[in-house]
């Protein structure tokens, strides 16, 4: 079975990491995510304007059998996708959790250096690095997610900021049972 990451576990497990995302009107976003009708998500990107999310909503009706088109044509297409436009606020960013996981998985070493300076003295994660860290956090539970950029599999990421981030958010809600190991990322029945 292919492991898909479900819209709200993604939500869920960006909280741990100190990562508010809110659902809201396309012209407030600066976040967005195409999914399936099930929310299982196919796709994440930066709302750098209200022309971007207009131009993938335009994209998602052409015909990509008739015409050569980009690659996201037929992924939206082919899977009926769904616009979700999300907004991130850097002053609600509140690292508490993330920096909990550290002291309690005895988390250690350059990345972890690196990402303690950042969380000590730095600026809290700027919009760009939200979208990575949201890639990431799909390729950190093994999930299957259109984006190209940011979503290598290999060792280009490691000790980044954003891979690091997706890495204690993913064990964090490891640890509060968001999520589990070779089991889909899905909601609860409840649809939490």
């Amino acid at each position: 079975m292919v492991i898909t990451m479900n819209l709200r576990k993604l939500i869920d497990i960006a909280l741990c990491g100190g990562i508010a995302l809110k659902e809201v009107e396309s012209e407030a976003a600066n976040l967005y995510a195409w999914t399936t009708a099930e929310l299982d998500l196919l796709y994440v990107g930066k709302a750098a304007s209200k022309k971007r999310i207009e131009d993938e909503k335009h994209w998602v009706q052409l015909d990509h059998t008739r015409q050569i088109c980009s690659g996201i044509v037929p992924l939206l297409k082919e899977n009926q996708a769904e616009l979700h436009p999300l907004c991130y606020e850097h002053q609600r960013f509140a690292p508490r959790r993330m920096l909990a996981t550290i002291q309690e998985g005895g988390w250690s070493g350059p990345s972890i250096a690196k990402t303690l300076s950042r969380l000590g003295d730095g600026p809290a994660p700027s919009v760009e690095e939200v979208e990575q860290v949201m890639v990431r956090i799909a390729v950190r539970t093994g999930s299957l997610i259109g984006n190209a950029q940011f979503a290598s599999q290999w060792e280009g990421p490691i000790g980044t900021f954003v891979d690091t981030v997706a890495a204690l958010a993913v064990d964090a809600a490891r640890s509060d049972q968001i999520v589990s190991s070779g089991v889909p990322i899905r909601p609860n029945e409840d649809g939490s």
